[in-house]
């Protein structure tokens, strides 16, 4: 780098070169009186370590000039191959990354190519090994700003946020619109005649005369039973999420609509059979759902 008369580092020269040079041009130079103390371990090996490797190889300055090269050669077509991994296998989504972890480990250095990819948001070397050697879905890491999970097969990178708390809020015959943390629940009820069936998943379709006021909106809960849409048994919504390939982190966000013990819909999912909609029903309840996670 050279700042108007200024060169550093100057690595390319030696100080037998340095020295001649100031000698030939009668440059004054002044050598800083902390150089010659050996308390910094920078001079104990200037001073000692090196003159006995330069008894061992005269010519140690190239070699470690060269050897440089051929290492900073070698680092820089790594990061050409770090880059060609990253967009053949990582996706971002928002603040969200997803990472092949099946394409990861056919590399030569999974856990190290990993530890390259999310060292920048906290994670250790060693915990990158662990996590390429996962085959379980479940497994989860965490750094002091992420958390890494490995799930059917792939490694989902998202910040850490505040535990969700599970909820639960009353929904009273003609509410219009129920919010919550992020969430927000409206309900509209139209006459059957003439109306169009949406395919949006965050918008529920019902039979109106099927459903019991006050309806319930809550965060799903393990052992929570219902009729998914086209099914004639139950299912659990466990089992639901994990056919359906809802992500570990998203499933603290799932929440359902109960009509008296029977779960109505799944927001963002699928409504339960029993509450679709046919050619009898006169008046249809149309709730749609919209989160910020």
């Amino acid at each position: 780098m050279r700042h108007e008369e200024v060169i550093r580092p100057m690595l390319f020269a030696t100080r037998s070169m340095i020295e001649a040079y100031a000698a030939a041009h009668a440059i004054h130079w002044r050598d800083d009186r902390s150089n010659s103390t050996e308390k910094y371990s920078r001079n104990l090996i200037r001073h000692q370590v090196v003159p006995v490797l330069k008894q061992i190889n005269p010519g140690l300055e190239e070699t470690f000039r060269s050897t440089l090269e051929r290492l900073q050669g070698a680092w820089d077509m790594t990061l050409t191959g770090i880059d060609s991994f990253r967009q053949r296998t990582v996706q971002h989504d928002g603040e969200r990354v997803q990472i092949n972890a099946e394409l990861l480990n056919q590399e030569p250095s999974p856990g190290w190519l990993l530890w390259e990819i999310i060292k920048d948001q906290g994670f250790t070397f060693q915990q990158c090994k662990l996590a390429a050697g996962a085959r379980h879905s479940g497994k989860v890491y965490y750094s002091g700003t992420h958390q890494l999970t490995y799930d059917r097969g792939h490694f989902l990178l998202t910040p850490l946020a505040g535990r969700v708390h599970p909820f639960e809020t009353t929904v009273a015959e003609g509410a219009h619109e129920v919010q919550h943390l992020g969430h927000t629940l409206q309900l509209e009820s139209k006459d059957a005649p003439g109306f169009t069936l949406s395919r949006d998943l965050n918008v529920a379709q019902v039979d109106a005369d099927s459903i019991q006021f006050p309806l319930t909106w809550r965060s799903w809960r393990e052992g929570d039973l219902f009729v998914p849409l086209g099914m004639t048994h139950t299912k659990k919504v466990s089992d639901f999420l994990i056919d359906s390939k809802v992500p570990l982190p998203d499933k603290q966000h799932i929440t359902v609509v109960t009509s008296g013990e029977q779960i109505v819909w799944l927001p963002g999912l699928r409504i339960a059979d029993p509450f679709k909609v046919t050619d009898k029903t006169r008046r249809i309840l149309v709730m749609t759902h919209t989160s910020t996670h």
